[in-house]
């Protein structure tokens, strides 16, 4: 048996690498198991199901015990640390259907040891993108579908074009407070105060509430990179020993075999070549050449991070 659970902050790549060992049939592969999104699987119309077949799949063979124990993670509960008992029992339902699992999954980052208790045998691997290229991907989502903020409508309540949007987005990247998406990670860190949660894992990491509240929004986006990111390097090893793998997602897109070698040593299972060709290596980040990301990270003390 041999179950996988790739990690990550949404926009991360997750989905995309997942989708890679999804191609070896020996795995039932599931995409996001934590996500509210999972509810629509009963619509076999929806127009992602496509990425969720497999739920629905499990869904058919077992209708009462899929919703019984079905439990999403709200985007706030994020860093919150444990897991309810409803949502360990629905992880344990997902790893038991199968001798061979793979989950990707971007809500569970601080539910590390939640986790080893469901499956003591798991292989986390934790992927992630250089911090600028993560900002940049919240503050200028390439997806023409992305629901535009409210500030994107003109005078008339009409809505405006994608590439208007999108030089907003850019004309406003190092101005704007806030992210102003429909990713959820402004919901997270708000309010950013010393005593709220977001805070004090601010504190734990050795930055302050006060002068990351008063960042523009990228200097928010590169500090909550910055909470989930040594959070997870310092207790994977030590929850999960060797079977613990931080893998940087530029370095994969470029060269991904000697990490999908690897993967498949820890799982203990003939590793089968897999179709990457569809991978394309990854665009730079926004303006890099900005004194502004310099000074940014050198204040959240993520010196070794400028230029990447």
């Amino acid at each position: 048996m041999s179950k996988l659970f790739i990690s990550g902050l949404r926009r991360s790549g997750t989905t995309i690498f997942w989708n890679v060992i999804r191609q070896d049939c020996r795995f039932r592969a599931f995409n996001e198991p934590f996500s509210p999104e999972i509810r629509k699987v009963a619509d076999p119309n929806w127009r992602l199901l496509r990425d969720f077949i497999e739920f629905r799949e499990l869904m058919l063979e077992d209708p009462g015990s899929f919703w019984e124990l079905y439990s999403p993670i709200r985007c706030t509960e994020e860093i919150q640390t444990g897991m309810s008992d409803r949502q360990k029992r629905y992880l344990e339902f997902l790893l038991g259907s199968s001798e061979h699992v793979l989950i990707d999954d971007t809500h569970c980052q601080f539910k590390l040891e939640a986790l080893k208790e469901v499956a003591p045998s798991l292989v986390f691997v934790h992927l992630f993108r250089p911090p600028q290229k993560f900002v940049t991907s919240i503050m200028l989502p390439s997806l023409s579908n992305m629901p535009p903020h409210p500030r994107a409508l003109l005078r008339t309540g009409e809505r405006v074009s994608h590439k208007a949007r999108r030089k907003w987005k850019e004309t406003t990247f190092w101005s704007r407070k806030w992210s102003e998406n429909a990713w959820g990670f402004d919901e997270i860190m708000y309010p950013i105060t010393k005593e709220s949660l977001f805070g004090l894992r601010l504190q734990e990491q050795g930055m302050d509430p006060d002068i990351v509240g008063e960042m523009p929004a990228v200097g928010k986006l590169l500090a909550y990179w910055k909470v989930n990111y040594e959070h997870v390097r310092a207790m994977g090893s030590k929850i999960f020993g060797d079977r613990f793998l931080s893998v940087n997602l530029d370095e994969y897109l470029v060269n991904p075999a000697p990490t999908l070698e690897s993967i498949y040593r820890c799982l203990g299972i003939p590793f089968k070549p897999l179709d990457t060709g569809l991978l394309k290596k990854a665009k730079p980040a926004f303006d890099l050449g900005n004194p502004k990301w310099e000074e940014l990270l050198r204040t959240l003390q993520m010196d070794e991070w400028i230029g990447a």
